[in-house]
């Protein structure tokens, strides 16, 4: 199940919908919401939060900076990431059991 997806600005109340359907999540605006399991959508980005996890700290989804930003501008010359962006012919199934 896809936790909801809050996000505390009317700014980015379009985009939020926009994400949540593509993930198939619900969204909110009700800051009751930060004691549970979310996502949060805010201007630093896309980030996790559990209430059971050892950290409190959210756990922030980058996919524009480091090696995975270097991976996804070079998704041309890489035959997986290719398949995972949705660039194949046919149906595609991937699992990813890689740590990094």
């Amino acid at each position: 199940m896809i936790p909801a997806l809050f996000y505390p600005s009317s700014d980015l109340k379009s985009y939020a919908k926009e994400l949540a359907k593509k993930l198939g999540a619900s969204t909110t605006t009700n800051q009751d919401i930060l004691s549970k399991q979310h996502l949060e959508l805010t201007e630093l980005g896309l980030s996790f939060f559990h209430p059971d996890a050892r950290s409190t700290n959210k756990f922030r989804i980058d996919f524009e900076s480091g090696s995975m930003a270097w991976r996804l501008k070079r998704a041309n010359h890489e035959k997986l990431i290719k398949k995972a962006l949705g660039k194949s012919d046919g149906p595609l199934k991937i699992l990813d059991c890689t740590a990094g």
